[in-house]
Formats: C-alpha cells, sequence, structure tokens
C-alpha cells in the first residue's frame, strides 16, 4: 500500500511518470508534506460541502474540517497531482471503545456497531480526477481489505440510493435509524441515510464498471 513517506521525502518527486497518484495519509501526526496534501482536501471539501451545496458553513480559510480531522483520527485516501494538488480524497474514520462513529448518532440500535468498524466520509471528486476514479476506488478497496474490514459505514443522500437501487448497485444495506436532514443552497432540503457496504459486493460492483469502461 502506497502512502506518504514519514520523513521529509516528497511524494511529488517520486509522482512525475503519472499525473495522479492514490495514496494514504494515515491517522496521528504528520510531516509538512502529508499536512499540505490533507489541507488541499479540506479546500476541495470546503468548495463542494460549503461553497457548491450549502450543506456546511463558509469557513473563512476556505478549509472544511471538524473534530475529527483536527484531533487526527482519520486516515485519509487522497488523489494527488503531480504538483501536490488533490482532486479527490474522502476519510475513514475508526471506531473505538472512547470515540463511537458519526454514523451512530442515527441508528436505533447504535450498539450494533462493533469496535474497530469504519466509515466512510467526506468523500470529494472534481472533473479532473474522473479518468482516476476507478484507481482511486480501488485504492480504497485495497487498504480497507489489507485492514480486514468486511464493509464500512457511510451515510449517502437518499436520492442516490434511489439510483443505486435501479442501476442494480445492491451491495449496500440501508441501516434502521433516523435520516440526516440538509438544507442545500437552493432551499431543497436533502435527506442523508445510515447504510452499511459490503466490500466483496463493491469490488464486484467496481471490477464489472471496470470492464464496461475499458
Amino acid at each position: 500500500m502506497e502512502k506518504i513517506c514519514s520523513s521529509e521525502e516528497s511524494f511529488i518527486e517520486g509522482s512525475n511518470e503519472r499525473m495522479y497518484s492514490p495514496l494514504l495519509v494515515p491517522a496521528g501526526h504528520k510531516n509538512t508534506e502529508q499536512m499540505r496534501l490533507v489541507e488541499d482536501h479540506f479546500r476541495r471539501r470546503h468548495e463542494q460541502f460549503a461553497v457548491k451545496y450549502g450543506w456546511e458553513p463558509i469557513s473563512a480559510d476556505g478549509m472544511e474540517q471538524d473534530g475529527y480531522d483536527r484531533f487526527s483520527r482519520c486516515d485519509y485516501i487522497l488523489l494527488a497531482r503531480h504538483d501536490g494538488r488533490v482532486s479527490a480524497g474522502c476519510r475513514l474514520i475508526w471506531s473505538t471503545s472512547v470515540f463511537p462513529l458519526p454514523v451512530a448518532t442515527f441508528l436505533e440500535n447504535p450498539q450494533t456497531v462493533p469496535l474497530g468498524s469504519v466509515e466512510i466520509s467526506r468523500m470529494t471528486s472534481t472533473p479532473e480526477a474522473t479518468p482516476y476514479s476507478l484507481q482511486f476506488l480501488g485504492h480504497l478497496l485495497g487498504y480497507l481489505s489489507e485492514r480486514g474490514v468486511p464493509g464500512f459505514y457511510v451515510t449517502i443522500r437518499k436520492r442516490l440510493l434511489e439510483r443505486y437501487k435501479h442501476s442494480g448497485f445492491d451491495c449496500y444495506e440501508t441501516l434502521p435509524g433516523r435520516a440526516l436532514e440538509k438544507m442545500s443552497l437552493t432551499g431543497n432540503k436533502e435527506f442523508f441515510l445510515p447504510v452499511w457496504i459490503g466490500i466483496k459486493g463493491y469490488q464486484q460492483a467496481l471490477g464489472l464498471l471496470s470492464r464496461l469502461c475499458a
């Protein structure tokens, strides 16, 4: 699994062969290079969730982050350009006995979430990342497989789940619980539902999509 070095060795200098590369920035202390990439991910989040959709407040520094980010509890899977710009990314939050997953807040039975479970959130993507989408998702699933988790939790827009259902994408399970409600800039309400997605089913769907795009 490729990841940012813990030393000051630059990822950018080693990435001239490809314009974009997926990589892991692990939780915990980050060096200068790692912090620069994570902060650019925060900028993409602000552009998408605050400026474009209005789901999060506008921030003076142009970065969207919360307590999970500030206390360095998240892994990040990022798609970084050779010059250090992040064009796509997501964060992975792992449950502990002290810190439950954010999704547990919306579940009827939060105690059903096992310790060591993971939630994927704040996934962003820009148009320039589109040709690398399969590579990025494959890297993400590869990391989760290495960690030995059978699946992951996520909150997904209800409208998107309906599209999944009609397209035959059935590797997810909508969990009993309440919807998270957010208001968009256009004044429309968006409802996000708690979901569990199995790794094997998602890998099969990704493999099918890869063959269709070949």
